[in-house]
């Protein structure tokens, strides 16, 4: 049986070995301080970071100073555990650890927090003796999809709004719909659909030509169906888009039984239709009418008035 203090002491180990295996391995930890329901979405937005974790730079700083940062592992500078190192001559200071992180993101921007043991300094103004801190801000560029591409400037420095450093940059990690470099569904689908009936057409011509001997046109496969059906189309696109057949072209009358022209006395509009009006005077002669072809006619009695008897004999030429 172990005793409750040797169970704490075991619990404790493990807790601290875990953490140096994260140290270790150059990951990001979640800060203690950080509530239990909270831990989740901390770790989904260090998850985020995963394409440039292991990326170091050097940021110039305030004064002269460097910055020396490392996504989710040392910076450097001989700080082990230490994301963001402030340089300044012969010396370096810690201002954020990776095993004490937290993060927040929104739409197209995320940003986190590297929280740090030491303080600032009493000469610090209104941050003196407040914990120190680095975040990063990282706002969604699509352009950038290497680590490499990775750039930050220094933004503000402690007592400028809040006691923290603040450096910002631009990457797709933090965009919340990444640009996708591959084909879309749709345009497989139709590369599928282009690449089958280019298949069925060859080998259809291929199997006409060389096996049942067919010579030109006779070589489309189901040559029949493929007319049918473009007279189909052809039909359906005369109905839709050629509506004067049917309607009359702008501008022009309304075509009638009479060869496409108005009857004499024009036409008279009533609810529910258009009808025509008989001419109130009798229509006048016109040359070249049915009237005169008649009347020239050769071989035929004019069906028109005439002085003539219907019994009377043609009049040949």
């Amino acid at each position: 049986m172990f005793s409750k203090g040797r169970v704490v002491s075991v619990a404790t180990a493990s807790v601290l070995l875990l953490c140096c295996v994260g140290l270790a391995s150059g990951q990001c930890l979640v800060d203690a301080s950080i509530s239990e329901e909270d831990v989740p979405k901390v770790e989904q937005v260090i998850s985020m970071l995963d394409p440039i974790k292991g990326t170091k730079l050097t940021v110039g700083g305030p004064d002269g100073s460097s910055l020396s940062v490392g996504i989710c592992t040392d910076a450097g500078k001989g700080l082990a555990g230490a994301a963001v190192v402030e340089s300044k001559g012969t010396n370096n200071t810690a201002l954020g650890m990776r095993n004490r992180t937290t993060a927040v993101y929104g739409v197209d921007w995320l940003e986190v927090i590297f929280l740090s043991s030491s303080k600032y300094s009493s000469s610090s103004g209104p941050c003196a003796g407040k914990q120190r801190s680095a975040r990063i801000m990282l706002l969604c560029d699509q352009d950038k999809l290497k680590p490499s591409s990775l750039e930050l400037v220094y933004k503000a420095v402690p007592g400028e709004g809040g006691c923290y450093t603040l450096l910002s940059g631009g990457h797709s990690v933090a965009c919340s719909h990444p640009r996708t470099t591959g084909l879309g569904g749709f345009s497989i689908l139709l590369i599928l659909i282009v690449v089958a009936f280019g298949c069925y057409f060859l080998f259809g011509v291929a199997y006409l030509r060389l096996i049942k001997g067919a010579k030109g046109v006779e070589q489309v496969p189901h040559r029949l169906f493929w007319c049918r059906l473009g007279n189909s189309f052809a039909d359906c696109v005369g109905t839709l888009c050629r509506c004067d057949r049917f309607c009359g072209a702008a501008g022009e009358d309304h075509p009638s039984a009479d060869g496409g022209l108005p009857p004499p006395g024009g036409y008279t509009n009533i609810p529910g239709g258009v009808i025509s009006t008989p001419p109130t005077t009798a229509a006048p002669y016109q040359q070249g009418s049915d009237w005169d072809e008649e009347l020239l006619a050769p071989n035929r009695a004019p069906t028109g008035p005439s002085n003539h008897h219907s019994d009377a004999p043609l009049i040949q030429p």
